[in-house]
Formats: structure tokens, sequence, C-alpha cells
């Protein structure tokens, strides 16, 4: 059973502290909160809350909680200055103002959250192969095997450390 109420929600998560506000504005928008689990860390960028669930993906206002849109991804997004890089169904593209800016399916098992490094993103795939793409054309700057598959992030039975989650920040 779903309820609608206003709900201040923490979550904390490897890399990330985020705290959401869904206000009665989001609740008539039908973004609604239930009990139960099924949720995924939502990602923050630019004012817009991007929130990863088993009732779609959506995309609200940070301040308001209204929603603003939808998005397709399974892993986490990332997100670096106006661009959104979202991976779905082996497919990673490169989003900007609504449009896709490149699209990258490497081996077709790409799996892993985008990970943004300066101006590289790295990708990872169930078949071992790591790649590093330039960030604003999606070509591939260098590729090597791991040696062994990586494996998809499980953000519901975390048994072993995520893959991916975002903009890792250099020193």
């Amino acid at each position: 059973m779903y309820v609608r109420y206003r709900l201040s929600l923490v979550f904390a998560s490897m890399l990330a502290l985020l705290a959401v506000v869904v206000t009665p504005a989001a609740a008539a928008s039908g973004t609604t909160a239930g009990e139960g689990g099924g949720g995924k860390t939502p990602e923050y960028h630019s004012s817009k809350v991007y929130v990863r669930d088993f009732t779609g993906n959506k995309i609200l206002n940070a301040s308001t909680g209204a929603l603003l849109g939808t998005f397709a991804a399974g892993p986490a997004p990332a997100f670096a200055g106006q661009a959104g890089l979202f991976l779905n169904a082996g497919t990673l593209q490169a989003v900007g103002q609504g449009k896709t800016l490149w699209s990258f399916t490497g081996d077709s098992g790409l799996d892993t959250a985008p990970i943004v490094v300066g101006s590289t993103v790295y990708e990872g795939s169930s078949s071992g192969m790591l790649y590093g793409l330039a960030l604003h054309s999606g070509k591939v700057v260098w590729s090597t095997n791991a040696g062994s598959g990586i494996p998809a992030p499980d953000e519901q039975n975390p048994s072993q450390p995520l893959t991916g989650r975002g903009r890792a920040r250099q020193p």
C-alpha cells in the first residue's frame, strides 16, 4: 500500500549523502513514497534529483519535489557539466539539454554505472572490458581487459562494493 505524505528521506551511500524532500506537490503529481524496499540511491545534479525506482525513473525538482520528467537508466547516472551519462540496456548515452550527444555500446556487455574523472568517462563490461571514453565525443581513448567480468552494481543486495556512482573526485 502506498501512502501519500510529506516525507524527508536521507540516503547515505558510499560516496554521497543526499537529502530528498517529497512535498505535497510531488505527491499530487504522482510521485509518492511508499512502504517496503525497491528504491535505489538517487542522484542530484543542477537542482534536480534523479530517482530510480521500480515504479519508473523520475526527475524531480530538488526544491519543490515536482515531477519534471523521466529518464531511462539501469545503474546510477553520472553527470559532468551539463551532460548526463545514462546506461540503459547496454548502451551508454551522453545527454545534454534533452538531446543525445553520443552513444556507445562497447562489446555489447556494458553493465556498470559510469564514472567521470576529468574529461574521461569510465564504463565496465560483463566481459571484463574496461573502457575510457572522451567525455565530449564518446570516442574510446583507451580500453583494457580486467581479466574477469565486471559485475553490475547491486544496490538492493550490496554484497560487494558498488561499481560506479557518478563523479570521482581528484585530489
